[in-house]
């Protein structure tokens, strides 16, 4: 599914049902998105997939900031 879905405002969990987004199958997926402003964040909800596969968010880390070098690694957790 392509990164749109990520912020389309449905929260379906089922990946079949062309809902979700996912990176490659690669060392350190990343994803990242630009909300074309700057804003106070003060939340982040993550929806998992609820299909299968809940176990890829392991690990994962939600970073906020403009930081873009290093990926955004620089940006504070």
């Amino acid at each position: 599914g392509g990164a749109e879905k990520a912020v389309d405002g449905n929260r379906d969990t089922n990946y079949r049902k062309g809902s979700c987004t996912l990176t490659k199958t690669e060392f350190n997926p990343w994803w990242r998105v630009d909300l074309g402003n700057v804003y106070s964040i003060s939340k982040v909800a993550i929806t998992n997939r609820g299909d299968c596969c809940k176990e890829r968010l392991k690990g994962a880390q939600i970073r906020i900031g403009n930081n873009l070098s290093n990926n955004g690694n620089n940006n504070e957790l």
